[in-house]
């Protein structure tokens, strides 16, 4: 799965942090055809997604710091990975 984490300027009335992502992922029926962008936040909706192996999961968010903790929690999943073979 593809993905990229963008930093965007712009505000929403949806406060991505009440948002349970496996209610997301049920709700969004994703699948491997499709390409979802999702609100960063602490990138918790973000990894949901890409559990469910999307074509491409674009990842935005306006607080450049909430991207990078979601970099650094992949970097983690990918590490952990890596060390589990």
């Amino acid at each position: 799965t593809a993905y990229e984490i963008l930093t965007c300027d712009w505000s929403s009335d949806v406060c991505s942090s009440d948002l349970d992502p496996e209610v997301l992922r049920k709700a969004l029926t994703v699948n491997s055809d499709d390409r979802v962008l999702s609100i960063t936040s602490a990138g918790d909706l973000s990894i949901g997604l890409l559990l469910e192996d999307p074509r491409h999961v674009i990842s935005v968010d306006l607080n450049p710091l909430q991207n990078h903790l979601l970099e650094l929690k992949l970097a983690c999943f990918k590490a952990l990975e890596l060390a589990l073979r």
